[in-house]
């Protein structure tokens, strides 16, 4: 300590210098007071754990941690954890953190096991969730230590087992749009432990609604009336789009979607969204469904429908469909190649992990009967490949469906519908179009 106190140098030196010379002195000194007392007696090093125990237990005097929202709490300064606090502003420092933010998480961590009950959580990881039926689905993984679905051994078809009051084991059928990109961890376990095809051919390239209503009805789109994502029709004299009310009337949706086949054989079917789902096809919507909305997240609509899993025999479906729709915006916004199509894919396969933990945790994942797929790939374009119909006719007057299978119509409708010549212009652009890539 002498030579901090007694410290002098021939030149000036700053007081910021001398102040680090007097911070390294005293770290040294501490340093060697710690060495030295440890080789003298190796016992006083539990005064160190003393020290740090009692740093933690100061600590969570201030924190809210399996506190929240009671209002019997005070901790240290007086700090609370209760709905008021930020009237007050007397929150302890993780009040946001523990008792806010963690209420809008649908799946557990090491920090939320043992939580506090809180009515307004999405999902709970407190010790009584399993009896309250309100776990998240990774509870028991997270929280009690079982072995997760993806680490565990596969099970052949004799070894499927159904818990009690499972007679016929549920059909789930799970739809990522437009992936064609098999480089997950949780599909090499499903493509590992389960029957998979080499490949599949889509009905209609890149389009998310002729194809999975094909995938539902068994129909080519020529027969379940459903020919692409925008269309016309001439009976009707309306257009239909996914953005318009008309894709929800049920004139344009023919032969019969496979929940309609589950009800019509006494069974129950829940959708959380499908094409055609949300429309009375056939006069008749699911047993249960949801009306499209896609703001809602892929958690929540896993934990919906774990919980319709969860309804009584006499209550509970047993064909489920859900549907998410990355990585298909994903890849038609930034191409296939891109960060952010990585980040949907990361995002689709932790979604079908939820469910297979939540199934797991209801001893359902032996028991159930997953169909996993995709309505179509994608692959990387350029503007290159685009074609400008200017470029081949002097006066446009038709209408064409823009695309990767791009249809040609009359602009005069539905008077001019019959009488247009639209073979013609199709030999004219084959002709005009082979002949320039012949050229070049």
């Amino acid at each position: 300590m002498e030579s901090m106190l007694t410290l002098a140098t021939d030149e000036p030196v700053r007081k910021n210098t001398v102040r680090k010379y007097k911070i390294i002195c005293i770290v040294s000194t501490v340093l060697n007071l710690s060495i030295s007392s440890f080789v003298t007696n190796v016992k006083n090093v539990s005064l160190h754990l003393n020290l740090f125990v009692l740093l933690f237990k100061y600590e969570i005097l201030k924190s809210c941690r399996r506190k929240c929202f009671d209002s019997s709490f005070r901790g240290k300064w007086g700090c609370r954890c209760d709905e008021g606090c930020r009237d007050r502003n007397d929150c302890c420092w993780d009040f946001t953190s523990v008792c806010v933010d963690s209420t809008q998480i649908w799946s557990c961590s090491s920090f939320r096991c043992g939580e506090g009950r809180q009515v307004t959580s999405l999902c709970s990881c407190a010790e009584d969730c399993t009896q309250k039926q309100d776990c998240c689905a990774n509870y028991k993984s997270i929280c009690q230590g079982t072995t997760p679905w993806v680490k565990e051994n596969c099970t052949t078809a004799e070894q499927t087992q159904c818990p009690e009051g499972f007679d016929l084991p549920p059909v789930i059928l799970f739809s990522m749009d437009g992936n064609n990109f098999l480089i997950s961890q949780q599909y090499f376990v499903a493509e590992t432990c389960g029957i998979h095809s080499k490949y599949m051919r889509a009905v209609y390239p890149t389009k998310t609604f002729p194809n999975h209503y094909s995938i539902v009805t068994g129909l080519y789109p020529e027969s379940h009336g459903i020919i692409d994502n925008n269309m016309y029709d001439v009976q009707l004299n309306k257009n239909f789009s996914l953005s318009s009310k008309e894709k929800n009337n049920p004139a344009w949706w023919k032969g019969q979607p496979i929940w309609l086949t589950a009800m019509y054989q006494g069974l129950k079917a829940a959708t959380y969204f499908w094409p055609g789902s949300d429309v009375a096809i056939n006069g008749s919507f699911p047993t249960i469904y949801k009306n499209y909305d896609g703001k809602i997240s892929y958690e929540e609509r896993v934990s919906t429908l774990l919980k319709w899993l969860d309804l009584p025999k006499a209550e509970r479906p047993s064909l489920y469909t859900i549907y998410v729709e990355e990585p298909d915006s994903a890849g038609h916004d930034e191409g296939p190649v891109s960060g952010r199509l990585i980040k949907a894919l990361q995002l689709v396969d932790s979604t079908f992990g939820l469910l297979m933990e939540g199934l797991k945790q209801r001893n359902l994942h032996n028991c159930v009967n997953i169909i996993l797929l995709a309505d179509h790939g994608m692959d990387q374009t350029s503007c290159g490949k685009v074609e400008y119909m200017t470029d081949y006719f002097p006066q446009i007057n038709f209408y064409m469906y823009e695309g990767p299978a791009p249809r040609i119509r009359t602009r005069n409708i539905p008077e001019d519908f019959f009488s247009f010549n639209s073979e013609e212009i199709v030999e004219k652009l084959s002709v005009s179009i082979v002949s320039l890539i012949y050229l070049n």
